[in-house]
């Protein structure tokens, strides 16, 4: 057990680098000689550490969760291209995944057998199934499952992350997510530095960064001198990504963290916010409180100035319409939504098989049962993880899900990406696998 132990502190350090390193030559414009040295370089780590489970994950999160996924974009060497044109696309990533598992399940140590996840692995088992059945139902078998691709993605990555942990401990894979989240934020900064706009486009790098900042300020995770600078320059990346719903997710999951931790610095800090506005407002009236209307009317939209939310009202109640005509079974995966009104030729659709309402997107494309477990998945970790007798990690990442239930209302992710599902999974399984092994006698996982 000790050398066990010894072997996996001793596998951390050249697998966060190697994972951070190669994460940032695939992320940027980088000649492919350069490229192809870091890819040497983790090849040598990989070959030196034999822990090839801890090293594929690391290589899927500084890699596949920080990668682009756009055809058009040639940052990956020009194998976008190459991976697009093919068949391939639709397997890559759950391959790797599969390839975790497989490896991950074949490390065996002195713990034994290894138990199932609980009831927020098996509920989106259930969802998986319901949105299969859907795809062999309605619509081509191929293009359909193409579609699934994401919930079968999210399963396999919270398995991933759930046995990881459970053989090299929770702490590893954590900071390996953090040091991935790290590499992120960079190209965040310079984004929005260079182009004067958001941070990042895609919503999944808030909800990494921003989970990562939370882990690290509740010291969840150990990263030393640098963990005010990272939380800063976390919650900068946050603010400057000028996404309304990814911003509210965050704040959901540090309010509710902090409330249920109970730690004593968070409340203070609350307290002390509240009354210094309070205070302000009393002494010199319309001071705070018009800001603070301001901030709510940014965060709901409800200014009614904004083309991007009148656009998703406008959406929004085509989807409504189609929900109605399609309330039980849907649509399916494949099959266009009808645009009934246009509002006067105001509203142009994106595309008919996009919808930023991620809950009418999955009633259209999985039926009404889809919808439900949809919830169900997004409701039963908070239920399960969110305790004060749970550890830290359990806390935030359950947090999470319910601002991620409020972000998805404006903000589609699950079924328009792969790494919205990969970035989840992989916390979700790692939260789940910190629970189980807290309730051991000897906080081991028996």
């Amino acid at each position: 057990m000790g050398a066990l132990r010894i072997k996996t502190v001793a596998t951390s350090i050249p697998v966060v680098l190697g994972a951070a390193a190669v994460g940032t030559l695939l992320t940027q414009q980088t000649p492919k000689a350069l490229a192809l040295v870091g890819l040497c370089v983790l090849g040598a780590v990989v070959a030196v550490s034999f822990e090839a489970p801890i090293i594929v994950f690391g290589a899927l999160a500084g890699i596949l969760a920080l990668a682009s996924e756009e055809l058009v974009d040639d940052r990956l060497l020009g194998l976008n291209g190459l991976v697009y044109g093919t068949s391939l696309h639709g397997i890559t990533i759950p391959l790797v995944l599969a390839a975790i598992l497989a490896l991950a399940l074949g490390v065996r140590d002195q713990a034994g057998h290894r138990k199932w996840p609980g009831a927020p692995v098996t509920v989106l088992i259930c969802f998986l199934a319901v949105a299969t059945v859907s795809a062999i139902l309605v619509g081509p078998l191929r293009d359909s499952l193409l579609v699934v691709r994401p919930v079968f993605i999210l399963l396999l990555a919270a398995l991933g992350g759930y046995w990881t942990a459970l053989t090299y401990s929770v702490d590893l894979p954590l900071k390996i997510l953090v040091a991935a989240a790290g590499v992120a934020i960079l190209p965040g900064l310079y984004n929005s530095i260079s182009t004067g706009g958001l941070s990042y486009y895609d919503s999944s790098y808030i909800y990494l960064i921003g989970m990562a900042a939370t882990l690290v300020l509740f010291r969840a995770v150990d990263i030393g001198v640098i963990r005010i600078p990272f939380v800063l320059l976390s919650a900068l990346v946050v603010v400057l990504s000028f996404r309304r719903g990814a911003m509210l997710a965050v704040a959901v999951t540090l309010i509710i963290t902090g409330l249920v931790a109970d730690r004593t610095g968070f409340h203070a800090s609350v307290w002390l916010a509240a009354a210094s506005a309070l205070v302000i407002e009393l002494v010199a009236p319309g001071l705070v409180y018009p800001h603070l209307v301001k901030l709510v009317t940014y965060f709901t939209g409800s200014t009614g100035q904004d083309p991007n939310v009148t656009y998703r009202k406008y959406e929004t109640a085509n989807a409504w319409l189609n929900v109605k005509r399609h309330w039980l079974w849907g649509i399916g995966p494949t099959t266009d939504w009808i645009v009934y009104r246009t509002f006067d030729g105001k509203f142009k659709a994106l595309g008919p098989d996009y919808l930023h309402n991620s809950y009418l997107w999955v009633w259209l494309r999985y039926s009404l049962a889809g919808l439900i477990l949809f919830v169900t998945f997004l409701v039963t970790p908070a239920i399960v993880l969110i305790r004060r007798s749970a550890p830290i990690v359990c806390v935030a990442v359950g947090a999470s899900m319910l601002g991620l239930g409020v972000e998805l209302v404006t903000a589609s992710s699950l079924t328009t990406t792969t790494r919205w599902p990969l970035t989840v999974g992989l916390f979700l399984g790692i939260a789940l696998a910190a629970l189980q092994l807290s309730r051991a006698p000897d906080g081991r996982h028996q």
